[in-house]
């Protein structure tokens, strides 16, 4: 394929993201619809597009400072879960 142009998989790992994931995007109307190879069928998207799209979804890459883990603490949620503790006979101190 072209490298200006970006299937499915390939503009998945340019955003970070799973194939599914950019198809369930597409059809939920997040992202552009991509155009479809005449031959193959196959989602195709142009470099404008795939760096639109990566704007849209990776807001840190245009400027904003705001991670999943940075989102967790904000909301008060502790980043580490607690460990279960045993009970009964077989517990370790």
């Amino acid at each position: 394929m072209h490298r200006s142009r970006f299937s499915t998989g390939r503009l998945a790992a340019f955003v970070g993201r799973s194939p599914a994931t950019i198809r369930r995007y597409e059809a939920s109307g997040i992202i552009p619809p991509a155009r479809r190879d005449p031959i193959s069928r196959r989602r195709v998207w142009t470099r404008a597009q795939a760096d639109a799209i990566r704007r849209k979804l990776l807001p840190a890459a245009a400027g904003t400072a705001c991670t999943a883990k940075s989102a967790r603490t904000d909301e008060g949620v502790d980043a580490q879960p607690e460990r279960a503790t045993r009970t009964g006979p077989h517990a370790t101190d």
